[in-house]
């Protein structure tokens, strides 16, 4: 169905249908309304036992459902994660002799996404039919963005999906789009001009924008807001409940079953895309365990909060853990010993535990600082924070030395992979510096004195900082590189945007002279690294043989560098390259004749410290294998 031209597009398909489908889908809870078919009555409120022997008999799933509430505007509201209950419910037509209509509360199993530079002559039926054939996704609803007070229409459109899951670009018209996740603004009565509810659900009389008054017509009276009783009017965009509501937060929590308390909670700014992730494993009073994926900045990576109060057996969650595809962070009360974080002895589980960090190439961040302080003054590390190795360059894990009158100090690890900084390049305009030098060389009425300070003065005015995003830039990236990034991107949304081929060809040369701008910058920025090596070529081949030589049964070597466990190959590989490339020696490539087979002492697991002692006392003049069995 579509109103209007190209301004509205809503699915075509019955309630229930929509219902049915989201089961296939990943959903949080499904929440269904049941109001009096009369909008002004209510529902009475009757014998509680009654109405459940009512709903037990028109509900035959009735077992899957959740909860059952009623609202503060006399509505009942039911929750379920069984689709075919829920189609069940919406089916209801009677409650207590009472005519009754459903509605389904639609922000538990959809999500909704932005995209950019979508012709406006192309209507939203063509574009959710071509979006739904190519992508793996069913629409709800689009919407285009109306000019207040005009017809005039933008360009982004609004998609609502089925399901929670965000997906990171769109394919349209072979064309990969990239999506925004959409933050609707705080919600505000335009009648009392309250924040708990919507216009449409008001009972209250009206108000005064301005001074909160009732009364009509043009006010003349002191500006009071109703909610904060600020001087300002209610809709105020600095009202100090305003920016709450924007900045509010969305909260998982995972409570204890045996007692009251405890428990475990991941709060997620309201402006972040987020959704908790089920987990198909009995939990019980010896585990509990939370887990939500974080959709940022075209960034996914996920969150896994666990508490296990007589230690953490990684066998019971180890096949779930292992499903997560993306990064992940793992918080957790583990109450594990082990030499590892700084235990002088070895808990039972740990062992287990160690050897899955080291096989998933993950990384531990805190292991020297305790977190735990018995009654008996007693001090020992049983919370543990784990993160994936692709990210643990852009961890940081400390411990506070406040405890806020518990037995366990909060640690805080701060994710700069999600941080705005800039990184600044600093580009020099010659031409400009050679005619002024020029000019004060050849200009007989300049002091000659302090000549090198003006020169300087020169330099420094022709200096040109470009500020560029950090986000995902290699370390090789440079201006030039940076330059022709923008200008492709701005000429691809302009063909896309205007489906001219004078306007692909220029893109299309851009993006030609980037890959050529980014090949002489991966090879300056080699060169840069072996500056101190007799011959780069040589560095670049020991290198390259040691990433070809490699072994499946092999367990990973682990690293410590600044009390952390680094385990991931290509990061241990860069600490090699690192540590070598401050040393100026000379390196001889392996032999030519070595074979993974056959030399079996060349590929024994040694320390970084016993490659640098054997380098200080080598005196042959080429590298076999007769000189590591020397000192393996």
């Amino acid at each position: 169905m579509e109103t209007g031209f190209s301004k509205f597009f809503r699915s075509s398909l019955r309630d229930a249908e929509i219902i049915l489908r989201a089961g296939q889908r990943i959903i949080s809870e499904i929440n269904i309304l049941v109001e009096n078919s009369q909008g002004s009555s209510q529902i009475p409120k009757s014998n509680p036992q009654l109405l459940n022997a009512e709903i037990k008999k028109k509900i035959a799933r009735h077992e899957n459902i959740k909860s059952m509430s009623f609202t503060r505007n006399g509505k009942i509201r039911f929750s379920t994660l069984d689709p075919v209950c829920a189609a069940q419910i919406l089916s209801l037509e009677k409650i207590s002799n009472v005519s009754v209509k459903t509605n389904i509360l639609w922000e538990g199993i959809t999500s909704r996404f932005l995209i950019f530079e979508i012709p406006l002559d192309i209507s939203l039926n063509e574009i959710a039919k071509e979006l739904q054939e190519t992508n793996n996704f069913e629409i709800i609803e689009m919407r285009r963005f109306i000019k207040t007070g005009s017809q005039q229409q933008f360009s982004p459109v609004l998609i609502t999906i089925l399901g929670t899951t965000l997906p990171e670009t769109v394919k349209l018209w072979f064309i990969n789009h990239r999506i925004q996740n959409f933050i609707d603004k705080p919600r505000q009565c335009t009648t009392c001009f309250s924040f708990l509810h919507s216009t449409r659900f008001c009972q209250k009389t009206a108000i005064c924008i301005n001074c909160g008054d009732p009364h009509s017509g043009q006010c003349s009276n002191n500006s009071r807001c109703i909610n904060c009783k600020g001087d300002h009017p209610a809709n105020s965009l600095n009202c100090p409940e305003y920016i709450k509501e924007k900045k509010d937060i969305r909260i998982e929590i995972k409570d204890r079953e045996d007692r009251s308390g405890g428990g475990l909670l991941i709060a997620v700014p309201s402006n972040i895309s987020a959704q908790q992730i089920p987990i198909q494993i009995q939990q019980t009073r010896e585990l509990k365990i939370l887990a939500i994926k974080i959709h940022v900045r075209n960034i996914s990576f996920y969150i896994v909060n666990i508490y296990a109060p007589r230690g953490f057996n990684i066998i019971l969650i180890k096949s779930f853990l292992e499903s997560l595809m993306a990064p992940m962070i793992i918080f957790g009360d583990f109450n594990l010993h082990h030499p590892m974080w700084g235990s002088d002895h070895i808990s039972r589980y740990s062992d287990e535990f160690v050897e899955w960090i080291t096989d998933s190439n993950l990384v531990l961040l805190n292991t020297t600082v305790p977190t735990y302080r018995s009654s008996a003054d007693a001090t020992s590390l049983l919370d543990l924070t784990v993160c994936s190795s692709s990210i643990s360059g852009y961890c940081n894990s400390y411990v506070l030395d406040c405890s806020f009158e518990s037995d366990h100090s909060p640690i805080i690890t701060e994710l700069s992979l999600l941080n705005s900084n800039k990184r600044i390049f600093k580009k020099v305009n010659w031409q400009a510096v050679m005619n002024q030098t020029h000019f004060i060389f050849n200009n007989p009425e300049v002091d000659s004195e302090n000549l090198s300070d003006k020169i300087s003065h020169v330099i420094a005015n022709n200096i040109r900082e470009i500020k560029v995003s950090n986000r995902s830039f290699p370390p090789w990236w440079n201006s030039t590189c940076y330059k022709f990034y923008k200008l492709k991107k701005i000429f691809r949304k302009r063909a896309i945007k205007e489906i001219s081929s004078e306007l692909w060809i220029r893109y299309k040369q851009y993006a030609s002279k980037l890959r050529f701008y980014i090949k002489n910058a991966k090879r300056m920025y080699w060169d840069k690294i072996c500056n101190n090596i007799s011959n780069p070529k040589m560095f670049f081949n020991i290198l390259k043989k040691f990433s070809t030589v490699t072994d499946t049964d092999q367990k990973l070597n682990i690293l410590q560098l600044n009390n952390r466990f680094i385990t991931h190959p290509q990061l241990q590989a860069d600490l090699f390259a690192a540590y070598f490339a401050s040393k100026n020696a000379y390196h001889e490539p392996l032999p030519l004749d070595f074979l993974y087979d056959k030399n079996n002492l060349l590929n024994k697991p040694f320390h970084i410290l016993e490659l640098h002692s054997a380098i200080k006392i080598q005196k042959y003049n080429s590298w076999g294998g007769s000189c590591y069995s020397n000192f393996l």
